[in-house]
C-alpha cells in the first residue's frame, strides 16, 4: 500500500471537514463519471473510499512527539 501526504491541518476539526468536504467532491466526481463508489466512514477521522480502481483510504493522524526525546542538543 502506497501513502500519501494531502494537508496538514492544525486541528482535528479542520482535518475532519477536509475529508467532509473531500468526500463530497469525490461523490459528484464519481456521479458524473458514472462510478459506482462505496464509502465507509469509520470514524469523524477515517473514511474508506471503494470504487473499481482500487481502494482509498483519508485518515487524520494525532501530531506527536517522537516519545524517545530530542535529538542532540
Amino acid at each position: 500500500m502506497t501513502f500519501k501526504l494531502f494537508t496538514a491541518h492544525t486541528s482535528a476539526g479542520q482535518c475532519i471537514k477536509a475529508i467532509d468536504t473531500r468526500l463530497r467532491e469525490e461523490r459528484i466526481l464519481n456521479a458524473k463519471l458514472d462510478v459506482k463508489m462505496t464509502v465507509k466512514r469509520t470514524a469523524p477521522t477515517e473514511a474508506w473510499l471503494q470504487a473499481p480502481a482500487g481502494t482509498g483510504v483519508y485518515k487524520c493522524l494525532p501530531d506527536t512527539v517522537d516519545p524517545r526525546g530530542p535529538k542532540g542538543k
